[in-house]
């Protein structure tokens, strides 16, 4: 297992109440990220109730959801303006 990083503070891991606004959320919205498996957590206690996690899993969380920019004034290719059909978008760019 590789070494886990201390928080500012000196703590290895935060509840969903601390860590969330860490991350700019709500606890409620980290606990579904939580159920859903959407970021990274450890489970400790009986029964693995307790849900904590360390810098490492909201890091990698964090860099699951970076969004890249779009180029600027360009529209994505999958998008088609209402009413016009795919055989009008190949003549007006052809």
């Amino acid at each position: 297992m590789s070494e886990l990083s201390l928080f500012a503070d000196g703590t290895l891991a935060k509840t969903a109440e601390d860590a969330a606004p860490l991350l700019g959320c709500s606890d409620s919205l980290l606990r579904d990220a939580v159920t859903a498996r959407r970021i990274p957590h450890r489970r400790l206690g009986a029964g693995g109730r307790g849900v904590v996690f360390t810098r490492e899993d909201l890091e990698a969380f964090l860099e699951q959801c970076v969004v890249e920019p779009a180029e600027p004034n360009k529209t994505p290719a999958s998008v088609t303006p209402i009413g016009i059909t795919p055989a009008q978008k190949r003549r007006t760019t052809a």
